[in-house]
């Protein structure tokens, strides 16, 4: 039986829908916490990349088919930018433009991946 119809099953969309909508909150709680929230032992650095690399995979996920990977890339990478930049408002945040490089970097990173998954995975169902 092939995957797509069930892919885009209505209550399928809708759970699609709801992990979007959780993925964004958990962003936006960890990038915008007061204080430091990572975790000693993990750089900074590689939770700014897993963590984009997540805030793509969900979009593309919640989207899948219905926008290019390019207009999902054009709507996280503005995204990731201004939750970097409202980092200025959080006490014990900073911005920081290494951190933006490395979101940027994730963002590619999980595009790239999502257009293998398209071209060479999703096409087969």
């Amino acid at each position: 039986m092939p995957l797509t119809p069930f892919l885009f099953h209505p209550v399928v969309i809708f759970i699609r829908r709801g992990q979007l909508a959780f993925a964004v909150a958990i962003y936006l709680y960890a990038a915008l916490a007061s204080g430091p929230n990572v975790p000693a032992s993990y750089p900074d650095w590689a939770m700014h990349f897993i963590g984009n690399v997540l805030l793509f995979g969900s979009v593309w996920v919640a989207t899948l088919k219905r926008f290019s990977i390019k207009t999902q890339l054009l709507v996280t990478l503005p995204f990731s930018v201004v939750i970097e930049l409202s980092q200025v408002f959080s006490q014990g945040r900073q911005v920081d433009p290494k951190d933006m490089l490395v979101n940027f970097i994730g963002l590619i990173c999980a595009a790239l991946i999502c257009r293998a998954i398209e071209k060479y995975g999703l096409s087969r169902y």
